[in-house]
């Protein structure tokens, strides 16, 4: 499997390659990762001219009591969100609250046969959604 078929993109950080002075770029998995979070962290109609259904609506839960009933309003909108990649088609989405305001969400993907990624996110007070352990 190439490269190329799982995306590649420039990292969302900007980082610099120190060998050759370009923009680092992002393949396979973490190119996975990175285009999860900022699907979910773009909001829906944001890119509307280019993109009609590119982001989540994540950011119309912000202030909201975070309850039983909550949580399954960000399970339906991350999973709705994430069906629109196609390399996504078979996540399943696990959505926990932690305590501190921050709500938790475990995805697991199949891409290919031999492949399974495993992913945890956390959705904070502010409405971002960031990699578990980068806050």
């Amino acid at each position: 499997m190439s490269i190329y078929e799982l995306g590649t993109d420039i990292r969302s950080d900007w980082s610099f390659n120190n060998l050759n002075g370009d923009l680092e770029l992002t393949s396979n998995e973490d190119n996975i990762v990175q285009s999860i979070v900022n699907r979910l962290n773009t909001r829906l109609g944001f890119l509307e001219l280019y993109y009609s259904n590119y982001g989540s609506e994540l950011y119309s839960f912000m202030g909201e009591l975070i309850d039983e009933t909550l949580l399954k309003f960000v399970k339906i909108e991350v999973e709705s969100t994430l069906k629109q990649d196609p390399r996504l088609q078979d996540a399943t989405v696990e959505i926990s609250y932690t305590g501190d305001g921050k709500i938790k969400l475990e995805i697991d993907n199949t891409y290919n046969e031999d492949s399974d990624l495993s992913l945890s996110l956390v959705l904070n007070e502010t409405g971002e959604v960031t990699v578990d352990g980068s806050e």
